[in-house]
């Protein structure tokens, strides 16, 4: 417990991961492990031979981004990244900075040899911060976390106190690097909770602690491309997540077992809810593509717009006609042609300015994330 200005309060200071001694672990562990890994393998194999990657890609990070930041309490929706608009800069530039700093991750994750180094540049990316110092990046403050929901019966511990986070930031970036003993998925779940727990950064450590365990996966070879939508059953079970966190920091210190296994489930899901959506993908766009190219009396430029819905799947008549350089009527009768095929959708009721979503995309997101 520690003392300030005649208040108390609790703080948690992790265990050291590479002195850590973990196991035996029980059946369930196993099983869990083995269909992880499985379907971490069916998601890579289809990373590594689908046709139209990019373009999918594109589209499941954007949707991680929007969850890794609604996991912070950023008010922000898939909606608002094509709705031209949305008032909401606030959301869009949240999404946005981690978009690049996953790509920045990507570029970076093999060329910077000191992970303390990559953490830090991570963070600069992530936040806009201009300290060109690595140590000064460390926080010199206390900070004070208030989970969303309390566990009952447990304390609630915040960050080490500044004078224990840089050896346990220390300690970190050495288990980040290292080969360990156990499996590369129990290694994964300890990376994503130190992280989270240590709270390095005087602000934005868990989306930078999601981004660092979905680098991890990329460094260790399990994925080639940083497309498991990690945030997904976090998000989606908030209550369950914060208590798991918790329990490991609670009355029952150090016991990560408990967190562990719920890491590797959501590991489960996500790969299998990605799985999902490239297969969705696939098909919706071999079967409306197949459907545009059967209508007769189509502008030639009916399947240009169809792909530029994969890029912006919320799009203005106008909008059409300025970025193909083509007249307004033209634009018109290819957008009409598409809602009449049940393709496009019209947003809303207005009749001028008429905005229209591809409705068949964002049902994929709707029946699988």
């Amino acid at each position: 417990m520690e003392y300030e200005n005649g208040h108390s309060y609790y703080t948690f200071v992790p265990e050291q991961l590479t002195n850590l001694r973990l196991g035996p672990f029980d059946e369930e562990t196993g099983s869990l492990l083995i269909n992880a890994h499985r379907q971490l393998g069916i998601l890579e194999g289809r990373i590594r031979t689908i046709y139209n990657l990019n373009q999918y890609g594109s589209l499941i990070s954007r949707y991680e981004a929007v969850l890794s930041s609604q996991m912070t309490g950023i008010d922000i929706s898939l909606t608002d990244l094509w709705d031209i608009y949305t008032k909401n800069t606030k959301g869009i530039s949240s999404v946005e900075s981690y978009l690049s700093t996953m790509k920045y991750g990507f570029n970076h994750i093999h060329k910077i040899k000191t992970p303390s180094k990559l953490f830090c540049q991570i963070y600069r990316v992530l936040t806009g911060c201009q300290e060109k110092s690595d140590i000064a990046l460390l926080r010199k403050t206390q900070i004070f976390t208030e989970p969303r929901v309390p566990v009952i019966g447990l304390p609630m511990y915040n960050p080490p106190n500044p004078e224990n986070v840089k050896n346990a930031y220390s300690d970190y970036e050495k288990y980040w690097n290292i080969i360990c003993q156990h499996d590369i998925l129990i290694q994964a779940a300890l990376i994503y909770f130190q992280f989270c727990t240590i709270q390095p950064f005087i602000d934005d450590n868990d989306r930078v602690t999601r981004i660092l365990t979905s680098l991890f996966f990329i460094k260790r070879e399990i994925l080639s491309q940083p497309l498991l939508c990690l945030s997904y059953y976090f998000c989606k079970d908030r209550v369950g997540y914060n208590e798991q966190l918790n329990y490991s920091r609670g009355r029952y210190n150090n016991s990560y077992e408990s967190w562990i296994k719920y890491f590797i489930k959501s590991v489960i899901i996500a790969a299998e809810k990605t799985n999902a959506v490239l297969t969705s993908f696939e098909r919706i766009k071999t079967e409306d593509s197949t459907r545009i190219s059967a209508e007769e009396n189509l502008p030639k430029q009916a399947i240009v717009v169809y792909e530029g819905l994969w890029d912006n799947p919320i799009i203005e008549t106008r909008q059409v006609a300025k970025n193909m350089s083509i007249s307004y009527n033209t634009a018109a009768k290819i957008v009409n042609a598409l809602t009449k095929l049940g393709i496009l959708e019209q947003i809303g009721d207005q009749n001028r300015y008429r905005r229209y979503v591809y409705k068949n995309l964002f049902d994929v997101f709707a029946d699988n994330l």
